[in-house]
């Protein structure tokens, strides 16, 4: 057995029958514990909730709604339990591996395209909130601060927000299922694509891709614009993400070379000379 999850086992086994095999802990998560466990026949991925998370900009409430949604969609695993008050999630176990996001960028566009398309969530992921209340120099906030009024009128829609290649599985078919719904929120819909592009080093070429298959009825250049410019919105929530945890999480990752890195990288996107022109071009249709 495992400490902190003996706690929940037998509530956990109550409710979607006996533990059967040792749980396995689960390496690569930099928020939670997650564990597989064999509940009876079923292969499930127990998460127990990392400390603290609210200040992340996280809704437990909200990841449940999401994570259920995508499982309807086909587009994530299906919602086994919740234990609501210690924030413990129950979800089927995927078999598959980290998708190579270059090889399925159009199953993925589709993918990330329905969940925007699906119905509001009940909170927002306010992600230049989040920036605003953190340790961010004044260079980093103004370039933020016009991002944010470039794309105010915009609307908002249900979003994933967290989308690392850790959170993208590719089965044998070929089939996409994106997993980890914790941040899920309303957002601009153009933060999930940068922060996919930012997260996976997407080139040019494989950005375009992903945009054509995503805006099917065409890209404009303002669409890539926005994406350009929500790379560095994801970078800068990677980076104060990252300095929070330094004093919320006790998980062993080093979280202050993982803000120093997506730091190094937002000077280097604070420097690009194309800057100015995304934001402008951005700013022109809003």
């Amino acid at each position: 057995m495992n400490d902190p999850l003996d706690a929940f086992l037998s509530r956990l086994a109550a409710l979607l029958g006996p533990v059967a095999g040792a749980p396995v802990a689960l390496a690569g998560g930099i928020t939670n514990r997650n564990y597989r466990v064999r509940f009876g026949n079923v292969d499930t991925v127990v998460r127990l909730c990392g400390r603290h998370t609210a200040a992340l900009g996280i809704d437990r409430g909200t990841e449940a709604i999401a994570n259920a949604r995508a499982a309807s969609l086909g587009i994530g695993p299906q919602v086994l339990a919740r234990l609501a008050q210690d924030d413990v999630l129950v979800c089927a176990f995927i078999p598959g591996t980290p998708a190579v996001i270059d090889d399925v960028l159009e199953p993925l566009a589709r993918a990330i395209r329905a969940f925007h398309d699906s119905e509001p969530l009940p909170t927002a992921f306010d992600v230049f909130s989040l920036v605003e209340r953190a340790p961010v120099d004044a260079e980093l906030r103004a370039i933020a601060r016009r991002i944010a009024a470039a794309v105010q009128a915009d609307g908002l829609v249900a979003c994933h927000n967290d989308l690392l290649a850790a959170n993208v599985l590719c089965d044998s078919s070929n089939h996409v299922r994106i997993v980890d719904w914790e941040y899920a929120g309303m957002n601009h819909r153009c933060f999930d694509l940068g922060n996919l592009v930012a997260n996976n080093g997407l080139a040019e070429a494989a950005t375009e891709r992903l945009l054509a298959a995503y805006f099917t009825q065409g890209v404009t250049d303002r669409d890539r614009a926005l994406v350009a410019l929500m790379q560095f919105v994801s970078d800068l929530r990677e980076a104060v993400w990252a300095v929070a945890q330094c004093e919320l999480s006790d998980l062993d990752f080093d979280y202050a070379a993982y803000a120093r890195s997506h730091f190094e990288r937002l000077r280097v996107r604070a420097a690009d000379p194309r800057l100015e022109d995304w934001i402008a071009s951005a700013s022109a249709s809003s």
